[in-house]
């Protein structure tokens, strides 16, 4: 009776947890710096949960805590679920304000920063806004300028971006400043970074300036989405017997630029094209593994199902519990892995045979068991400890009875 009530208390705690996932609805909003300063970039991005939070028009309206409107966009939220929208704003080399003011950038219905944009103020978990500040530089900062890149990216083709690190008070270009880019989905996964693995940095030259190269060729992304890039540049002190001397950057006058360190994040779309040649060589390769893990799958069920998980009493009346009943409560997280790979490989295939109806449901299957994941995990931990704690219970209780019927 107790193991029944058990299971039905995890099953509910597990529909609970997925459908808040699903159910709970919130459209958020923040800006790539809470400080920003002259002539740098600001990105101010936002992404939603919830279906009637999609398409929806409005403005990206930057603005001044003195009401002064800097920037105002109109913009439809589009499918926010699965892709970022959002817009940029460059300050002015000469911007200046007060530094003791907060400023906002927020979407909303009205161009003057006004009205409510419809499902996006309901909840008290809704911020379709970000406050903001201006600070004037010190020597530690350097600045991202005169950035310049294609605007969309076609699948296949080669995307880039290119632009000047500058230093942050005298504004001359920092050379061989260490530099790396990352991208990432709406979801905050990322999923490339420059330069890949083998290459710590990509350095600027000895203008100042630094192109980020990179083919779209990867089988994750997707056409007419926007994803979020983050580009980091930094310089090291020139610390005498270092090794991290290969990170040290110089201004244009030949002096050591010293500590210094600067971020900038745009958003990218792709276009409508995919131009992505998908190889047979990897179509029978995904197609090879997605059956060999599936023969694994089966396999470890049935190892699993062999395993010994029942308690039994000895002769002497003990309890003796088996030693692999806890390691068949973990093949359960082993064949959910495994499943969750498999599920993985046949959407990748999927969007590359452009099997767009199939791809849509294994993608929403796929998110579903990512939801799912967690909380089968707190379960099984749950499920553990509770047999752990039922049979060490069962164990001394048959210890004291036979301890009394040794007295006796």
């Amino acid at each position: 009776m107790i193991k029944k009530r058990f299971f039905i208390l995890a099953t509910f705690l597990m529909f609970l947890i997925v459908a808040s996932n699903f159910i709970s609805a919130q459209g958020y909003c923040q800006t790539d710096k809470d400080y920003y300063h002259a002539g740098e970039t600001g990105t101010f991005y936002c992404y939603c949960t919830n279906n009637n939070e999609r398409y929806q028009t409005g403005y990206i309206v930057w603005k001044l805590a003195n009401g002064t409107i800097l920037q105002s966009t109109s913009i439809s939220s589009g499918n926010c679920k699965r892709n970022y929208f959002g817009t940029s704003y460059t300050f002015a080399d000469d911007f200046n304000v007060s530094t003791n003011e907060s400023h906002v950038t927020l979407f909303t219905l009205y161009a003057d920063g006004t009205g409510s944009v419809p499902n996006w103020y309901d909840l008290e978990s809704d911020k379709p806004y970000a406050y903001w500040n201006f600070t004037g530089t010190t020597p530690y900062d350097c600045l991202i300028k005169n950035i310049r890149y294609k605007d969309p990216i076609n699948l296949g083709d080669v995307g880039a971006v290119e632009f000047e690190v500058k230093d942050g008070v005298t504004n001359k270009s920092l050379i061989y400043a260490s530099c790396t880019a990352e991208g990432h989905d709406v979801s905050g996964a990322p999923l490339v970074r420059i330069p890949e693995m083998g290459q710590s940095f990509l350095k600027t030259t000895d203008k100042g300036t630094i192109a980020f190269i990179h083919k779209m060729d990867e089988i994750f992304w997707e056409t007419d989405s926007t994803y979020l890039f983050e580009f980091h540049c930094h310089s090291l002190p020139n610390v005498t017997n270092s090794y991290n001397t290969d990170q040290v950057a110089f201004l244009s006058n030949g002096s050591v630029a010293g500590m210094k360190s600067c971020t900038f994040v745009s958003l990218f779309n792709t276009g409508s094209e995919d131009y992505r040649q998908f190889s047979t060589a990897e179509a029978i390769g995904i197609i090879f593994l997605t059956f060999f893990l599936f023969g694994l799958l089966i396999f470890t069920i049935i190892f699993q199902m062999r395993l010994s998980y029942k308690n039994k009493i000895g002769t002497d009346g003990t309890l003796i519990v088996p030693k692999t009943k806890y390691v068949k409560i973990g093949f359960t997280l082993v064949n959910y892995a495994l499943f969750m790979w498999i599920l993985n490989l046949i959407l990748a295939l999927s969007y590359h045979t452009k099997l767009t109806i199939f791809s849509q449901y294994f993608e929403f299957l796929f998110s579903a068991l990512i939801s799912l994941s967690y909380p089968l995990f707190i379960v099984i931990m749950i499920w553990t400890l509770y047999e752990i704690a039922k049979d060490w219970k069962f164990q001394k209780k048959t210890q004291e009875l036979l301890s009394l019927g040794v007295r006796r």
